[in-house]
């Protein structure tokens, strides 16, 4: 199946948002029953040494609804892990699949047992998508030619982060995430809370 022009310009965005790690690969993640595929792009080195830095690549070509409406705008999501995790692709693909099948994702959207069904060993289980931050502006909304094109990162969290966002507010969460230097590519990192 031959690339679109706005596949290739979210390519082209992610390599520029990414360009101080160096491409590692492309890697196809199905769904279980193989009606639909998302890629996921992965650079080592990005935002720096010791991490990857992942992006679904062609997402944005599906509709993203919120119910019934579609909204005016599409999505790819990204993210960031310390070296030595490559299930985040698989997380971001988990995601990715949540959107195909009809899910509605934005800033703040919380997505359960993420991290768990990959490292159920780890305190980190869930994922947070927020508007990126990693990598400057780079990954701002944009018009892939006549596709609006917004990314959200996934970010892990902890079962007691997960809690107190339920209880105060994801804002308080998050001000206490970066008060405590929480690293957001750290998925064997303590809670905060």
């Amino acid at each position: 199946m031959p690339i679109s022009e706005a596949d290739k310009r979210v390519g082209l965005k992610v390599a520029d948002a990414f360009d101080d790690g160096e491409f590692d690969r492309v890697a196809r993640f199905w769904t279980e029953d193989e009606s639909a595929f998302v890629d996921v792009a992965k650079y080592d080195g990005s935002p720096g040494p010791g991490i990857a830095s992942y992006a679904t690549l062609g997402l944005s070509a599906a509709p993203l609804m919120d119910g019934s409406t579609e909204m005016p705008f599409r999505v790819e999501i990204c993210g960031a892990a310390d070296d030595g995790y490559d299930g985040f692709a698989n997380m971001l693909a988990s995601v990715a699949f949540e959107v195909l099948d009809g899910g509605f994702v934005y800033p703040d959207r919380i997505i359960g047992g993420v991290v768990e069904g990959y490292y159920p060993d780890l305190e980190m289980k869930h994922l947070l998508l927020m508007s990126p931050f990693l990598w400057g502006e780079r990954l701002r909304s944009f018009d892939a030619g006549g596709r609006q094109v917004a990314f959200l990162q996934a970010v892990p969290i902890s079962n007691a982060e997960l809690d107190l966002a339920m209880r105060t507010s994801v804002d308080e969460m998050t001000d206490l995430l970066m008060a405590r230097g929480a690293e957001p590519t750290d998925l064997a990192r303590a809670s905060v809370v």
